[in-house]
């Protein structure tokens, strides 16, 4: 009996127990419940307002108009004549840094009557170092008549809203972001763009990050809006206005200011204009190119073909077809000539003599790795800077001017083993052959008494190829004529009776025997009838 009743009383404790620490744990839900929602929700929520506190900066807002317009919001819980100032101000790290004050009248948005929203639209100028995919920090400052001073802030990513989700891919000299994931293959583009800065760091120095936005070919930064018709008038509205949505309502929209602030942000904007693999690895090489060698050459004078031909180079492709193309154009008669490969083409020019002054400027530049050896255009490159000229640093490769070096570069053309280096590019390995040695010349090089040397055109450094087949044997020609010695005829040949065979119906004939009947006779008796006849005319001139 005793023992129930233990039993019975630790149940009723136990039970107790477990009540209250139910009731607590409820209590604890239900005080608690709402601040948990609101922090898992990740939306600012502004303070509840209290009777003590009924004068606050309900809202701050920041949108992204781009290619543009920034504009920023600022909502305050006051009428709009209790407000004395309001200021804003913008900052990022190691870009925009400005502060601007609001003209009140002009800066309304929403007027609630007892509450006031101000908008203020910013402009961003190059000169204004706005750097793009990093947050741009801004807080407002409103000053009421009475002296109180209410701040807010908060920070917003800088990216071209016309774009939902960027993708990016980045090494440690390169940053690519892409706007369409759907088409762009971001990273094999960026794996293929590393194997060309590895090319170009083999001879020059490159330490300064290049980062590369690329657009969508059919990507739109503006829309068309027709200009209002003004009542009471009968003229024609101007050109369509140039706008961008954002929340809902129009802003002023400029393309080219987007691809200004790009390029003072330290980016390189490209949209090319066909989704083709290669056609965007080309832009993306050609904006490598410019950057490295840009920056490397600084202000020398390059002529454009070498630009041209040093780019097309570092091209995985190269130019196909381009040998092709340049023979037919020399069949005719319609080679360009140096000088006009030494500027980019003309506007005035059409797509075919464009295309052939790309391909010349291609093999030209191909001429000099295929005749002195496959690092010889990237060694010219590499010496080209502020103190030497591009004709000193072709002249210490090959101790010859460009003048030559063109014309022999036309004969090169319809040579078979043209046809072998346009299948060669630097990220092929070249055949190891035993090739003789020079002394390389001082950039710039300095004159010698001793006569200069004709180039020719066999190698002097390693060629890009070798013949697959062995060539065929050399028959010497003889280099003079022989002479031949007259030999002395034994006595009595002219009088030896040549056999006559018997011609049957022909009877003997002394005149067939003796020296008329011999071959010599036929020429002997002319020349005594001529010494007779010669001897006879002395005599009767006595």
């Amino acid at each position: 009996m005793i023992d129930d009743m233990r039993k019975q009383t630790q149940n009723l404790t136990t039970g107790a127990w477990l009540r209250q620490i139910l009731l607590l744990t409820i209590a604890i839900a239900l005080f608690s419940g709402p601040q948990i929602v609101a922090a898992q929700d990740g939306t600012p929520h502004p303070p509840t307002p209290t009777e003590e506190d009924p004068v606050r900066i309900e809202s701050v807002r920041a949108i992204v108009a781009l290619p543009t317009v920034v504009s920023f919001r600022v909502r305050v819980t006051v009428p709009h004549s209790e407000v004395d100032q309001v200021s804003l101000t913008i900052e990022q790290d190691s870009g925009v840094d400005q502060s601007f004050e609001l003209a009140l009248d002009d800066s309304i948005f929403l007027d609630f009557g007892d509450e006031i929203e101000y908008e203020y639209n910013w402009f961003p100028a190059p000169e204004d170092r706005l750097r793009f995919f990093q947050p741009l920090d801004y807080r407002f400052e409103v000053t009421l008549n009475d002296g109180t001073m209410l701040t807010a802030s908060d920070s917003i990513d800088v990216e071209h809203q016309i774009i939902s989700d960027w993708q990016s891919a980045q090494t440690d000299l390169v940053k690519l972001y892409w706007s369409d994931d759907r088409s762009f293959d971001g990273e094999g583009q960026l794996s293929d763009l590393s194997e060309v800065l590895a090319l170009i760091r083999r001879y020059i120095d490159v330490d300064t990050p290049l980062q590369i936005v690329v657009y969508a070919p059919d990507d739109r930064f503006c829309q068309e809006v027709p200009r209002p018709i003004t009542e009471g008038t009968t003229a024609t509205p101007g050109p369509p206005e140039l706008v961008v949505m954002s929340d809902g309502r129009p802003f002023p929209c400029n393309p080219d200011a987007l691809f200004m602030l790009y390029r003072a942000s330290g980016f390189v904007p490209l949209q090319p204009a066909i989704p083709d693999y290669y056609t965007v690895h080309r832009a993306l090489v050609d904006a490598l190119f410019a950057h490295t060698y840009g920056e490397h050459w600084q202000d020398a004078q390059v002529p454009a073909w070498f630009r041209e031909g040093i780019g097309a180079l570092l091209s995985l492709r190269g130019r196909r077809g381009a040998l092709g193309d340049v023979r037919q154009a020399a069949q005719i008669g319609r080679l360009l000539r140096l000088p006009q490969m030494e500027n980019s083409p003309p506007a005035s020019w059409n797509e075919d003599q464009i295309a052939l002054w790309h391909n010349q400027a291609y093999l030209l530049t191909l001429y000099l790795a295929e005749i002195y050896g496959a690092d010889a255009p990237f060694e010219i490159a590499a010496a080209i800077g502020p103190q030497t000229t591009f004709d000193a640093a072709l002249a210490a490769i090959s101790e010859t001017d460009i003048q030559r070096l063109y014309a022999r570069w036309e004969l090169w053309l319809n040579q078979p083993r043209a046809e072998e280096a346009a299948q060669w590019n630097p990220y092929l390995p070249t055949t190891a052959t035993p090739t003789l040695t020079r002394t390389p010349s001082p950039i710039p090089p300095t004159r010698t008494p001793r006569p200069t040397v004709t180039i020719s055109l066999t190698p002097t450094r390693e060629p890009l190829y070798n013949p697959t087949t062995p060539p065929a044997p050399t028959i010497a020609l003889p280099t003079r004529r022989p002479t031949t010695s007259p030999t002395p005829l034994p006595p009595g040949y002219f009088d030896t009776p040549t056999a006559v065979t018997d011609s049957g119906g022909v009877g003997d004939d002394d005149s067939s025997n003796g020296l008329c009947g011999t071959g010599i006779g036929v020429l002997i008796l002319p020349v005594i009838g001529l010494l007779m006849a010669r001897r006879k005319r002395n005599q009767s001139t006595r």
